[in-house]
């Protein structure tokens, strides 16, 4: 079974999954379970600013949103809870971002998942190294 067709079957465990790429095949898949896709997009976040403005953006949050982790990982949260049907997608910052940034902004976002008992993908080449870092 694949990594993407356990976690809409649900046979995975709550948290980020890696797929090293999102193909039209994938797309699909998840389209055809009906789900909405909540997409946080850092693909060219490099700095913590630019994964909480990326956040910010895709979340729709207002002007006066925190800008920091505390204030993501509540929003994340509120979100999550309000959408029962949801499926987040991070798109992996590339590799050259802030290591250190990168693995707390993916910690935040694993604890909102398991938190709410909830799966996601963590897409892109790095996304298998980026979990595998944080993990440790």
């Amino acid at each position: 079974m694949t990594p993407l067709l356990a976690l809409l079957l649900g046979a995975s465990e709550p948290g980020l999954t890696p797929l090293d790429r999102l193909s039209a095949t994938n797309k699909a898949l998840i389209n055809s379970f009906n789900r909405s896709i909540l997409v946080l997009d850092t693909a060219q976040a490099l700095t913590k600013d630019d994964m909480l403005a990326a956040f910010a953006r895709d979340l729709q949050l207002p002007e006066w949103f925190g800008n920091n982790l505390d204030a993501a990982h509540e929003a994340l949260h509120d979100r999550l809870g309000a959408e029962d049907s949801s499926l987040l997608v991070v798109l992996a910052p590339p590799s050259n971002a802030d290591a250190r940034a990168t693995d707390v902004f993916i910690d935040v976002v694993s604890s909102v998942l398991v938190d709410q008992a909830k799966r996601g993908l963590l897409v892109g080449p790095e996304a298998q190294r980026i979990l595998s870092d944080s993990r440790s």
